[in-house]
């Protein structure tokens, strides 16, 4: 994931901000693959949309509990004209 975030940041142009804590070195295989999916389209939206110069990426927890935090700086969306726009079969793009 870290090398993911690196590399992307690289050529989206924003800063990198990675840190773990209490995550065991290897997680069960499906935890690890979900984990790393939601990461890497939350990266690939940011890229895409966000405008951000910087983005954090945090991983918490234990063998039975993981969390993962992504979020970044840049510019947001108006949420109840993203979702009005969904009902009428509109892309939720920004």
């Amino acid at each position: 994931m870290r090398s993911h975030l690196d590399r992307l940041a690289g050529s989206a142009g924003f800063k990198p901000n990675f840190a773990h804590e209490r995550v065991p070195p290897r997680l069960a295989p499906e935890i690890e693959t979900t984990c790393f999916r939601i990461a890497q389209e939350a990266l690939t939206n940011i890229a895409r949309h966000a405008q951000a110069s910087e983005v954090w990426i945090t991983l918490a927890g234990t063998e039975e509990e993981l969390r993962m935090e992504v979020r970044d700086n840049g510019r947001g969306f108006d949420v109840a004209a993203a979702r009005l726009g969904a009902t009428a079969g509109k892309s939720m793009a920004c």
